[in-house]
């Protein structure tokens, strides 16, 4: 018996590991999925874990309005020591000395009492962060982590950010990695995008007077998508050793599934497992194989895939070709009352059109509407007159209905 044909588009959720990058991420999907047209909806650092959004097929358009959503981390900052990267990828440039400095508070709990005034006062709701010199911001069409590299000067300008929740969980007296004493802080941040826990970490440090980077992270949330979600694709990262072009032999880290997809004993799944992470052809796996299963199970259809990203609305099927040739449509005003919180914050600008299938996940993702800014809020029409012998019948029509046009339009599969 067959498994079910794999969707054109949608997306998949993964728990990227420690160690790879998200483009090594993004190369593993495309073998799984066999197909070269993926992408990421927001990097991860190699030493950050955690939920990574990949879109396939039309869903790789949803990427850009997904990059804007919101995000939950959680992670250990270490007070007592800096890095030139912010991370604990870096190496330590400088180290706490003063003698009555937050390191030598006696109690965890004075620490933990100290540090949430700090962050009530500095690092709640809109602030401005300079970002880390080690990131992938453009300077003059070069990455500033390429400049940083090779020993430059980068200039960042401070920008505005926003912070939800920066809450502390516990902490802990720890040995740096210079041999001084530092405190290693575990906390839970949400943010806006843009934001960088590096910066946050680096910047605590620095209104205490100790120095401060980033040990540990974890991304466990992006808008409403969760790594709690039963769905979410587990990796792990394995070293590689492989010889290039020029016959040198390299070693890296790869990105592949993790161990517990694999039936135990099962040489079929392990064979099975192998071919779709190297990308070979979907016949050198067998049709009904358990990982095949497994990822049809997973994958989140193109029309839950727009669900989740902003607001839909469903249009007729002679709407639907008017967009498909970047015709304007009229639409009733969109209702935020029952959105997801971070689609209702994208209705009042976009706008996704679908047209209704039989089944959900078969329903038709037409586009990105772009919406007017004002609706034409209970307007009313022309009133018509209707004449009986006795009286004069007024009835009055109201309308509210928006102007739309395409933005992105999707290919119907």
């Amino acid at each position: 018996m067959s498994s079910p044909e794999l969707p054109s588009s949608g997306i998949l959720l993964v728990d990227k590991p420690k160690g790879v990058t998200s483009h090594d991420v993004v190369s593993f999907a495309r073998g799984l999925l066999h197909t070269k047209r993926v992408g990421h909806a927001g990097t991860l650092d190699p030493m950050a874990t955690g939920l990574l959004i990949l879109g396939f097929g039309n869903a790789t358009r949803l990427l850009n309005y997904l990059i804007g959503h919101n995000k939950t981390y959680e992670a250990v900052i270490r007070l007592g020591e800096s890095t030139n990267t912010d991370d604990a990828d870096g190496d330590v440039v400088s180290s706490a000395d003063d003698e009555n400095g937050i390191i030598n508070f006696a109690n965890i709990d004075e620490i933990l009492k100290e540090l949430r005034v700090v962050i009530e006062k500095n690092f709640t709701g809109s602030i401005m962060q300079t970002p880390t010199s080690f990131s992938a911001i453009k300077v003059n069409g070069v990455r500033a982590y390429d400049l940083a590299r090779e020993g430059k000067d980068v200039h960042l300008e401070p920008r505005e950010v926003f912070i939800y929740d920066f809450s502390l969980l516990d902490a802990h007296f720890s040995v740096g990695v210079s041999g001084a004493k530092v405190i290693d802080v575990r906390a839970s941040v949400s943010c806006s995008s843009g934001t960088y826990i590096r910066a946050l970490a680096r910047d605590l440090g620095r209104i205490l007077g100790v120095g401060g980077h980033l040990v540990s992270l974890r991304r466990t949330r992006i808008g409403d998508f969760s790594i709690e979600d039963s769905r979410v694709l587990k990796l792990k990262s394995v070293i590689r050793t492989f010889t290039n072009k020029n016959g040198v032999t390299q070693t890296r880290a790869k990105a592949v599934l993790d161990d517990s997809y694999y039936s135990q004993g099962s040489c079929e799944s392990q064979a099975a497992g192998d071919s779709l992470v190297s990308g070979d052809s979907p016949s050198a796996s067998p049709a009904s194989s358990p990982l095949e299963n497994t990822l049809n199970q997973r994958l989140l259809s193109m029309f839950e895939s727009a669900k989740l990203t902003m607001q839909t609305v469903e249009v007729s099927e002679n709407q639907a070709k008017d967009l498909r040739f970047g015709r304007k449509i009229t639409i009733s005003a969109i209702s935020t009352k029952n959105a997801t919180k971070n689609a209702a914050k994208n209705a009042a600008k976009n706008v996704i059109a679908y047209v209704k299938a039989t089944k959900d996940e078969q329903n038709d993702v037409v586009a990105v509407l772009e919406t007017a800014e004002k609706s034409q809020a209970t307007a009313s029409s022309s009133s018509t007159l209707f004449k009986s012998q006795e009286k004069i019948e007024k009835i009055e029509k109201n309308t509210n209905q928006i102007e739309a046009k395409p933005i992105v339009v999707f290919v119907q599969s």
